[in-house]
């Protein structure tokens, strides 16, 4: 599994497609859909605080300082061993996630299926993979 090279731009639908309280676990896909032949999981794990919308039709991720997003909400100010995940590009439209880490796969599964992130049973499966930590 390579490492993420930030900014990350994605030219295809994302939907906030599951949070696990007990693992604070995040996942945003993008299912084969409108000509996508593959699916794509990006998984936020160690997650303490989200501003996300439900959907984007075009996702762009960066990583930012807490000073860099100017009247920042009280828990954006102490991330200690956190990144912030910024999410979106136009100004009065950003969201983020702070969080330990970010994994990506991409993959050719179906609507349904797990996330091969966690599931080594389907790593065959995978086209690519990376992560940032």
């Amino acid at each position: 599994m390579s490492r993420l090279a930030m900014p990350l731009v994605f030219h295809r639908r994302f939907q906030l497609w599951s949070y696990s309280v007990g693992h604070s676990v995040l996942l945003l896909r993008s299912n084969m859909d409108g000509g996508q032949e593959s699916r794509i999981d990006l998984m936020f794990r160690s997650v303490t605080a989200v501003k996300l919308r439900c959907r984007y039709e075009r996702l762009l991720i960066n990583i930012a300082r807490p000073d860099q997003l100017g009247d920042s909400p009280a828990d954006l100010r102490d991330v200690a061993d956190r990144f912030i995940f910024v999410i979106g590009e136009d100004a009065e439209d950003l969201g983020y996630v702070v969080a330990g880490a970010l994994f990506y796969s991409e993959d050719d599964l179906d609507y349904g299926e797990p996330s091969a992130i966690d599931h080594r049973e389907l790593q065959s499966h995978v086209i690519a993979s990376g992560h940032f930590r």
